[in-house]
Formats: C-alpha cells, sequence, structure tokens
C-alpha cells in the first residue's frame, strides 16, 4: 500500500470570504459547497482536489518568486485557455503570463487577494504523453 495516494484538499487564504466565493465562483466556476463558520468555505470543481478558502488570523498570499518572478502554488488544467484569459481580463485580474509554452498554453494570474494561480491548457501530444507515463 502507498504512503499518500492522492492530494485531497487544498486550502487558500483570502481577505474576505464571501468576496471569494462570489470570484471563485463567478469568474472561475467554481461551486460553493458550504460555509461552515465565517472563516471557512468548502469549494468544488467537476473534479480534482477539494479547494477550501479561509480568513488566516495573519494574511499572506500564496505564492513565490524565483528570479523575481512570481510562481504559482496551484495550477489548474482548463479546455479554454483564451475563454479564461478574456474573463479574466474583463474581471480586471492581474495577468503575469499568458503564452504558448509547447506542452501547453499558459496564463499565470491573481486572484482577488494575490493569490498566484496558473491554468495550463495541454496540448494533445503532451496530455497523451503523460497518460502512458502513468
Amino acid at each position: 500500500m502507498k504512503l499518500i495516494t492522492e492530494i485531497s484538499e487544498v486550502a487558500v487564504p483570502v481577505r474576505n470570504l464571501n468576496a471569494s466565493i462570489k470570484w471563485y465562483t463567478i469568474t472561475l466556476g467554481f461551486v460553493s459547497e458550504g460555509i461552515p463558520h465565517d472563516k471557512f468555505a468548502f469549494m468544488k470543481l467537476e473534479t480534482g482536489a477539494a479547494f477550501n478558502l479561509w480568513v488566516p488570523d495573519n494574511f499572506s498570499p500564496l505564492g513565490f518568486r524565483v528570479n523575481d518572478e512570481p510562481m504559482a502554488v496551484i495550477i489548474f488544467k482548463v479546455g479554454d485557455i483564451k475563454q479564461l484569459h478574456t474573463k479574466l481580463q474583463t474581471k480586471g485580474a492581474i495577468i503575469y503570463q499568458y503564452s504558448d509554452e509547447g506542452f501547453a498554453k499558459a496564463l499565470k494570474f491573481e486572484d482577488l487577494d494575490g493569490n498566484v494561480l496558473l491554468a495550463l491548457e495541454y496540448s494533445d501530444p503532451y496530455e497523451n504523453s503523460c497518460k502512458q507515463l502513468a
């Protein structure tokens, strides 16, 4: 038996729970699964790990820098990156990168609270080669 089998949940810090729930549902298509208390919300997508929003005591956004470039901690797989790019632009999101990296089209952006996120639309050959490795 393997010690760790999958990522079950991720926790994302936010400043305002209600504003963040609205942003993640309207902008990224998440579904709110419940708000147990005023500092925590369960969110989800169709597949993948649960995505939980937390209002921490001392807020600090997710992300780090490499060669002074913001790096994402959470990476989403998307089907239509152009549509997501357009939606993020209309919402006024900070966008760091929108490019074709060969293996995937990449879109690096911030949520409402400055958490750095990355969306990838994988190319078919890359997707198929990854499935063969599994």
